[in-house]
């Protein structure tokens, strides 16, 4: 390993994480990437520093852009439609008028239970998981890996080493720490039960801090707002935001249509290279800070026109 350690942290935010995807292409790139000693993510922050720890950033792309899609918003049919039709049958009961009051309860009842178990399955990520990665390297993997999760009782934030565990533990915390409320079924994990990261911790740069990281790079999914949540960590943190809406909840966050992951994924790179906001200075930036640069090397050019980039954006 280098001799100065950059830890990676990525936020949460569904389908709009394929712009983290892109941002690696742009740190192998620079020659960051092997740079990284240590990752944090929340929820689809977690997932990709997963990919990102096995090195393999072409099959990352290609998992992002050719399975995600099917794998992710997954429906027992047979559920969805027993909750149709009982919620229908509610419904006729309460504006038929016969017994109202017990229908407007039942539809309580059929709300609270569908924020608890949620309108999809885990069943497709999973299999994409096991089918596409041998989490089991995580236990002997140099880099240092966490994940943040929301306990249930108490909301309060929990944070996992994943190299603790072994691979059937480090894919329930995954499920835990991408399981939106509402989406997806809450995940036990010992006697526990967990939901999002983003709950409670959508940018776990704490996490990192036992990890003497000399410096700690930020990947958030959303634009600035007001003080940055990462604001009071000291200036050896550097922050990556997107130059634009990743879009919101449904056309965003729940989205992941081949069209916008590649819409995301080539925002991440193009932020970088092109230079938006400052995003790639502040990059080599800190690569001078941890001495990548080699005396002679040619910077890299923000002039670059990237291969998937139309020529009527440029």
């Amino acid at each position: 390993m280098p001799d100065k350690r950059l830890g990676l942290v990525l936020s949460g935010g569904g389908g709009k994480g394929a712009y983290q995807i892109g941002v690696w292409r742009f740190l192998r790139e620079a020659g960051i990437e092997r740079y990284v000693s240590a990752l944090s993510g929340t929820s689809v922050g977690a997932l990709n520093s997963v990919l990102f720890a096995s090195g393999n950033l072409e099959k990352a792309e290609e998992l992002w852009l050719t399975k995600v899609q099917d794998a992710v918003l997954t429906q027992d049919e047979k559920v969805w439609e027993s909750r149709k039709s009982e919620g229908m049958k509610n419904l006729r009961m309460l504006f038929g008028g016969h017994k109202p009051l017990d229908a407007l309860g039942n539809l309580f009842n059929e709300a609270v239970e569908l924020a608890r178990t949620g309108i999809c399955d885990r069943k497709g990520l999973c299999s994409l998981i096991d089918e596409s990665l041998d989490l089991s390297f995580i236990r002997s993997c140099p880099i240092s890996l966490y994940a943040a999760c929301t306990r249930i009782s108490g909301n309060a934030r929990a944070v996992f080493r994943l190299n603790d565990y072994g691979k059937d533990d480090v894919l329930k915390i995954l499920m835990a720490s991408s399981a939106i409320p509402g989406v997806f079924p809450a995940q036990r994990i010992g006697r526990e039960k967990y939901y999002d990261g983003g709950l409670s911790d959508n940018c776990p740069v704490s996490a990192l801090e036992n990890e003497s990281c000399d410096e700690i790079l930020v990947v958030h999914l959303k634009e600035p707002r007001g003080e940055s949540p990462v604001s009071k960590c000291g200036g050896r943190v550097t922050e990556i935001f997107p130059s634009e809406s990743l879009g919101r909840l449904f056309s965003g966050t729940l989205d992941f249509s081949s069209s916008h992951v590649r819409s995301c994924m080539d925002l991440g790179y193009t932020d970088c290279a092109w230079n938006r906001n400052g995003m790639g200075d502040r990059i080599l930036e800190l690569r001078e800070r941890l001495s990548l640069e080699k005396p002679g090397a040619q910077n890299l050019s923000h002039s670059k026109v990237p291969l998937d980039l139309p020529q009527n954006e440029i």
